[in-house]
């Protein structure tokens, strides 16, 4: 499973590449704050939810939860791969990594 540091997310947003990111958080872990124009798919989204979200199979895709700790992102990460997509990249800091390095979030829906 490929990870992705803080510093290389935010070059690679920065250079324009396209890409998707994914917010694995649920529950009472979804404070409601995302890295810009992140989408929210937990883990345990319906195939359906996901195939619709993510049409390319061959797209970037960057996971992220709450911080090192939190397990959503790797399990969406494994579900990610088992559906057949290619490029996954899993953001192990998470939302607290992004934001203690003073990067922007958006407040998206719970």
């Amino acid at each position: 499973m490929a990870e992705i540091n803080t510093t290389a997310l935010k070059t690679l947003i920065d250079s324009g590449v396209q890409l998707t990111l994914i917010d694995a958080r649920t529950g009472k872990y979804d404070d409601g704050r995302r890295i810009s124009n992140a989408l929210n798919l937990g883990p345990d989204a319906k195939t359906e939810e996901i195939e619709s979200a993510l049409r390319s199979k061959d797209a970037i895709i960057v996971t992220y939860c709450v911080n090192l700790k939190c397990p959503a992102s790797k399990l969406l990460t494994a579900r990610l791969t088992s559906l057949g997509y290619k490029h996954i990249l899993k953001y192990p800091q998470g939302i607290e990594g992004w934001v203690s390095k003073g990067n922007p979030v958006t407040q998206g829906s719970k």
